[in-house]
């Protein structure tokens, strides 16, 4: 019998990106983080393995987000020509804000019931999603946050936690996966570039194409001197 949370799904690679794993475990989910970057790798993952697991579903991307009432409706109306639905919401942070819109849709999250159309609202927020609409996600489906730390100070030591450091390995992975294994490798592009995804990835690129692999390379590509990464407790 088909999965009636739509079949979402792991793969590796996924997996590796975020502490959570990319299962979606409900219908409704709320995917949150401080960088673009982050936020979009993780919802294409997301988008992807549904796709994968509903071939003849039906996936609708709703930008700019629509009023709280239009998503409603879009989540109660079936499709006529799919099994089942997906509508993603990849710019939602203004239902987010204080004064957004968020409190009128959590309040009908609350009651509704999606059937075969399931929910992504993705958003770019400095901090872990807090209010009606979170509390809304949280008790009817999932919120995943992808977690930065703030950039450090010139004279403080780079700390990321261990799921941090799963998720920006991750990042890595996606474009030069055979720099994962070298430790000292990954402590310097995460010391240079760690707290901005977009270009970490472009940096490991680049390493992976020049030839030499090395900490010192990554430091002397970056311009950046000897330094320390430390991982949180």
């Amino acid at each position: 019998p088909r999965d009636r949370r739509r079949g979402f799904c792991c793969t590796e690679s996924t997996r590796e990106n975020a502490d959570q794993g990319c299962a979606m475990s409900a219908p409704l989910m709320l995917l949150a983080s401080p960088d673009d970057y982050l936020l979009e790798l993780e919802r294409g993952d997301l988008q992807a393995a549904w796709a994968a697991a509903n071939p003849a579903g039906e996936l609708l991307s709703l930008d700019p987000p629509p009023a709280p009432e239009a998503l409603l409706r879009e989540l109660a109306t079936p499709s006529l020509f799919a099994p089942s639905r997906l509508l993603v919401v990849p710019n939602g942070a203004t239902y987010l804000t204080p004064k957004g819109e968020g409190a009128r849709l959590a309040g009908a999250l609350a009651e509704l019931t999606p059937g075969d159309t399931g929910l992504l609202v993705a958003a770019v927020v400095a901090g872990e999603p807090k209010g009606p609409l979170a509390e809304a996600f949280a008790a009817r489906g999932e919120v995943r946050f992808l977690a930065l730390p703030p950039a450090p100070k010139p004279w403080e030591e780079a700390r990321f936690s261990a799921a941090q450091r799963r998720v920006l390995e991750g990042v890595v992975r996606r474009v030069a996966p055979d720099l994962v294994a070298d430790r000292d490798v990954i402590d310097a592009l995460l010391e240079c570039h760690g707290f901005r995804p977009r270009q970490l990835a472009a940096a490991a690129r680049r390493l992976a194409l020049s030839g030499t692999i090395s900490a010192a390379a990554v430091r002397e590509q970056s311009g950046i001197g000897e330094g320390s990464i430390k991982e949180l407790e």
